[in-house]
């Protein structure tokens, strides 16, 4: 009996090894591997049980990890290519205007005029990635002053009008709200706005139209700004405020400058919604 007693207990010792101790001493090692950076880790799953449930998890959890990894890749080359654009745009233009005769005032001129403009272009670039670093560490700051909202619109509108009046766009301004003044941050509102006019003139076709309206409703001053470009499809409308995110569209940026534009707006305690129908606008 003692035998027989003896002979199960050491089976049972060796299947609890086998179907507990191993595969978690196997997962164990794996999670260090990710620790370590190391995220060509698959761990194998032995039986339908909790412990095989935790490898299809954290096999899971890989596998986000990995596509995060990826995706912070491509947007630091993205950043990357679109920061050396205009940098190469003023150096191009710098050297034209050094070795431009003094006297030729209108080839100085146009030099001059498109290193400001890149430079401007820069300097948003810049402020934008600023502003992302803040919103990731959870560092957004707002200067609350009261401001019309509508005049901040027609600021931007002058700032824009050069790619306005590039593309023939025509802008349908319908201003009617009765208390245009709320209490905002003026910088973030501005480049809020700016963000979201420049998609819609990006978007567009030429010689297009772009609807701006604004009104008072249930307490909020409501923008409503609809354009007639290629819109956007239907799967990935869900995902265009999404950190990163990049539709298919051959004109796509960064992939932050809707989701800053969405925290700018939430932090307001405000709502940034967006519909869209493919091949018809935004």
């Amino acid at each position: 009996i003692i035998m027989i007693i003896m002979i199960f207990l050491l089976s049972s010792g060796v299947y609890f090894l086998h179907s507990i101790i191993n595969p978690v001493g196997h997962i164990t090692q794996s999670a260090k591997e990710v620790a370590r950076g190391n995220l060509n880790v698959e761990i194998k799953k032995e039986n339908e049980d909790e412990i095989g449930e935790l490898a299809d998890t954290l096999n899971f959890m890989i596998q986000e990890l990995k596509k995060s990894d990826d995706i912070k890749n491509e947007f630091i080359s993205s950043v990357s290519h679109e920061l050396r654009t205009p940098l190469t745009s003023i150096k191009g233009w710098s050297e034209t205007a050094l070795a431009t005769d003094m006297k030729d005032k209108e080839q100085l001129q146009k030099c001059l005029s498109i290193i400001a403009s890149e430079s401007q272009r820069l300097g948003n670039m810049v402020e934008e990635l600023l502003d992302f670093s803040r919103i990731l560490r959870d560092q957004v700051m707002l200067n609350l002053q009261p401001a019309d909202i509508e005049k901040e619109i027609e600021d931007v509108l002058f700032m824009l009008m050069d790619k306005i009046k590039a593309k023939g766009i025509i802008i349908s301004y319908n201003p009617m709200c009765s208390d245009p003044d709320i209490m905002i941050d003026e910088a973030k509102i501005r480049q809020v706005i700016i963000n979201i006019l420049d998609n819609a003139i990006k978007f567009s076709r030429e010689e297009g139209t772009i609807k701006i309206t604004t009104q008072n409703q249930d307490g909020f001053a409501v923008v409503q700004i609809e354009d007639q470009g290629e819109g956007i499809k239907e799967e990935e409308l869900e995902h265009v405020k999404d950190k990163f995110f990049k539709g298919s569209s051959q004109h796509h940026g960064n992939g932050i400058g809707l989701a800053i534009a969405d925290e700018m707006i939430r932090a307001h305690h405000g709502m940034l919604e967006i519909d869209s129908v493919y091949g018809e606008g935004t």
